[in-house]
């Protein structure tokens, strides 16, 4: 599984990033994670599986990227 998380500059999920990079490794799991600030998203969301924002990427922001066509998701 491949997992993207995207905040506002991309610091924060960085720190989640590698903790849950060593869970998946004491426990064996294969899964891929990577974490992007909101202005990279574009370029690489379509490679991913799951994505998910922080805490800093505000609804309005995330719709705002949905109206442009940017950002894909399944929020109503």
């Amino acid at each position: 599984m491949k997992i993207l998380l995207v905040c506002a500059g991309g610091m924060s999920t960085g720190l989640l990033m590698k903790k849950m990079e060593k869970y998946w490794e004491e426990r064996g799991e294969d899964n891929s994670i990577n974490a992007v600030g909101l202005s990279e998203y574009m370029d690489v969301y379509k490679d991913y599986d799951i994505i998910m924002t922080g805490p800093q990427v505000r609804l309005n922001r995330i719709q705002d990227f949905q109206q442009k066509e940017f950002l894909h998701s399944t929020m109503p």
